[in-house]
């Protein structure tokens, strides 16, 4: 995301999230789980999505549930492309 929107979305983390369990930035999750052994291969992988891919347009759609919290609700079918070119290199071993 662009600088403003992750001051804004960081603003929102501090002033909403647990002090206790706040140790991220604001962030777009596109996988919840990934195995250490692809992490080097991600790495190379992302840094090639980074050089050959445009930047992605993305909504906020509207706020949902996780059960102890809320996210923000992305509408971006650039996102979900990279989300599904990096699955496709790794298919089989991602959490989604």
């Amino acid at each position: 995301m662009g600088a403003a929107d992750q001051r804004f979305f960081d603003a929102l983390r501090t002033a909403h999230f647990p002090p206790e369990r706040n140790h991220l930035a604001a962030h777009i999750t596109l996988f919840h789980q990934l195995p250490p052994s692809c992490l080097d291969e991600l790495e190379r992988l992302i840094a090639v999505i980074a050089r050959d891919t445009p930047r992605p347009a993305a909504l906020v759609r509207d706020i949902y549930s996780l059960g102890g919290g809320v996210a923000f609700r992305i509408d971006s079918p650039d996102l979900l492309a990279i989300r599904a070119r990096i699955a496709d290199r790794f298919h089989g071993l991602l959490t989604v």
